[in-house]
């Protein structure tokens, strides 16, 4: 996988016209917020983005662009998003390609509408469903050389295009606006007839096939200068945090086995929220060990067995040295930093543990009569349960202690909290509420400090508001999902569950 060139495409050229043209590439679906950062996990040599999401989906981030190019990814871009990104990034070393990317940097057209278009969805395979401004310009354009199409009337089309929403807009529905109001009969199917002649020109689609020569040509940019081109702002890193705790957003034959393996593992509904949770702890205290200086040196590492240097654990887990170093790095430096921090506070510890047990509903299903007798459960029939639940109750009991944050969280932030609490657990009604609590002997104080801790965990561990202090300028690729697998024996589990 490492050295590959990827292809991000929808809309504007087939996966099967485009791997005539590059077959060695892998194609993925159009790129979104995040994907880069997932991507970057596999070790790119290159990516053309040709196709973005951009509405119901957060688009790509210009920062995501600027990291990967500083990790010395060559990224290009044409067509569509692909050509609006480099147009904004050519001076950072993203390269355009193609009529559309020169009108964008040149400043002949502006507007993000210019390339967008409605289209299905991918089991119909992005089939276009408007028309793309661009492409009404060039067609227009085309007709006009042809002599097809006069001034005025291409300036009247271009207007009535131009006034409709992209997902309405197409270039039949221009014509229809324009009419006989505005252009001559005889003008107007002199067009039509000329269009019905194949006169349409899909620029996107030119430009794509454009790229994809290109690259098989095997044409690269010059050396690259792995400046600091990203600033590695919360947000940056707080996006860089929820893809190194997620799966990879798309499943494919192509992917890498851990990766299957993580997507596997979402089978499994009784252990994956406690591995996400145990992922974004791991990422969030390894983050606050790349703020304070430790020693480099350490003979041991947080959560790890004997066993786990075997070369069987590693043949086991499909842990490759470089995954095994990664690793390390990181579950050592966790352990110096949890040598640093005070002495361990076994009620807190006890609490957070019956708290992440209440909220996964494991409790319930053991009913416990003490904090011992839960553990020994554990420790007795789910191995794996039970050192997820030692690993986030002393993880997160080293982050309430070492952050003073945790206070500050007002009473409607924890009404809405409750509320959508309760939603997710299906507890919408007063009686389904009451039984919860009973399942889980709560009363109504200790339900709501089991709130409170839940919220405190949302707010400044998921959402990462934790480091909007933090002035750390230092962005790391790490897969802690793929981690929490491997130290809690889940790994083996979930590899089984591949399809």
């Amino acid at each position: 996988m490492p050295g590959k060139t990827f292809v991000t495409l929808g809309p504007s050229l087939s996966y099967q016209e485009a791997n005539t043209i590059l077959p060695d590439a892998i194609y993925l679906p159009p790129i979104k917020c995040g994907d880069l950062l997932h991507l970057l996990r596999l070790k790119p040599a290159r990516l053309l983005i040709i196709d973005g999401f951009f509405e119901n989906a957060a688009a790509v981030w210009h920062k995501e662009i600027l990291y990967a190019i500083e990790q010395g990814v060559e990224i290009y871009g044409a067509s569509s998003m692909g050509a609006l990104r480099a147009a904004e990034l050519h001076t950072f070393q993203m390269q355009g390609i193609g009529e559309i990317y020169e009108q964008y940097a040149t400043g002949t057209i502006n507007d993000d509408d210019e390339v967008a278009i409605l289209h299905q969805p991918e089991e119909f395979h992005f089939k276009p469903v408007t028309d793309a401004m661009v492409n009404i310009r060039f067609t227009i354009q085309q007709a006009l050389i042809e002599d097809s199409l006069c001034e005025e009337d291409a300036a009247v089309l271009l207007a009535s295009a131009k006034s409709l929403c992209y997902k309405e807009r197409t270039l039949q529905r221009a014509c229809e606006m324009t009419g006989l109001q505005y252009m001559s009969k005889a003008g107007l199917v002199k067009f039509k007839t000329w269009l019905d002649k194949g006169g349409y020109v899909d620029q996107k689609k030119r430009d794509a096939i454009t790229a994809l020569k290109l690259l098989n040509n095997n044409k690269s940019i010059n050396e690259l200068s792995l400046a600091n081109l990203a600033s590695k702002t919360v947000l940056l890193r707080t996006l860089n945090k929820q893809t190194a705790c997620e799966p990879f957003y798309i499943n494919r034959a192509w992917l890498p086995l851990p990766e299957k393996v993580c997507i596997a593992a979402k089978k499994i509904p009784e252990l994956f929220p406690l591995l996400q949770r145990l992922s974004y702890l791991l990422a969030t205290v390894y983050e606050q060990t790349l703020q304070t200086k430790l020693s480099t040196h350490h003979t041991s590492a947080f959560a790890m067995d004997n066993h786990m240097n075997s070369m069987q654990w590693r043949r086991d887990n499909d842990c490759s040295d470089e995954d095994y170093d990664a690793m390390m790095t990181v579950l050592t430096s966790i352990q110096a930093y949890i040598q640093t921090t005070p002495d361990n506070d076994k009620t807190l510890f006890n609490d957070l543990l019956l708290i992440s047990s209440k909220l996964s509903g494991i409790y319930a299903s053991i009913n416990p009569k003490s904090i011992d007798d839960l553990l020994l459960a554990q420790q007795e029939t789910a191995t794996i349960q039970y050192k997820l639940l030692t690993y986030i109750a002393q993880l997160w009991q080293m982050i309430i202690k070492t952050n003073n944050k945790h206070d500050t969280l007002s009473a409607d932030y924890l009404k809405r909290h409750s509320e959508e609490f309760r939603h997710k657990k299906q507890l919408t009604t007063k009686e389904s509420l009451e039984q919860w609590m009973l399942e889980n002997d709560l009363d109504q104080m200790a339900y709501a400090k089991l709130i409170a801790t839940s919220l405190q965990f949302e707010h400044f561990i998921f959402r990462n508001n934790i480091e909007l202090k933090s002035e750390l300028n230092k962005l790391e690729t790490h897969h802690f999902l793929l981690y929490a697998l491997r130290i809690t024996g889940t790994y083996p589990l979930a590899k089984q569950l591949i399809e």
